[in-house]
């Protein structure tokens, strides 16, 4: 399922907030982990929020023009 709404991903570039143990997950699809001070600065205050529940969480993206997109 994450593989066919990738296809529907046409932004500049995604980001998405998953916990650690996903980023094999997002992975496959073209996410990739990258530190926290790299993501846009909204993103940085809702990890930043989110992790006092959920500590584990991580930021990825998603370049614009994936290696896995065809067409």
């Amino acid at each position: 399922m994450l593989w066919a709404v990738s296809k529907f991903m046409h932004p500049p570039e995604c980001f998405c907030l998953p916990h650690a143990w996903l980023e094999g997950f997002y992975g496959t699809v073209g996410f990739a982990r990258i530190e926290d001070d790299d993501a846009p600065p909204h993103l940085q205050k809702r990890l930043a929020e989110s992790r006092r529940k959920h500590p584990q969480l991580i930021v990825m993206r998603r370049p614009a023009k994936c290696r896995d997109e065809t067409g």
